[in-house]
């Protein structure tokens, strides 16, 4: 099983979902079939730092943002 931030970092590199090993063979199917239809699968665990790094790189966003219009 990976850390948070090693998932994090998969899923920017573009991996689009995870198994682990105690998942049975449907439930990895399920997992293939939603990330061939274009879904992400991860952890429900990681969600929040999902949120908490999307929210990072809106509030950088903005300021890039702010700045530039203030130039």
């Amino acid at each position: 099983q990976y850390s948070d931030r090693e998932e994090l970092t998969l899923l920017k590199s573009g991996v689009r979902g995870f198994c682990t090993t105690d998942m049975n063979s449907a439930l990895i199917q399920k997992v293939l079939n939603e990330v061939e239809k274009g879904q992400v699968w991860v952890r429900r665990t990681l969600i929040p730092t999902l949120i908490e790094e999307f929210s990072k790189q809106a509030k950088g966003a903005i300021n890039v943002s702010s700045s530039a219009r203030h130039s």
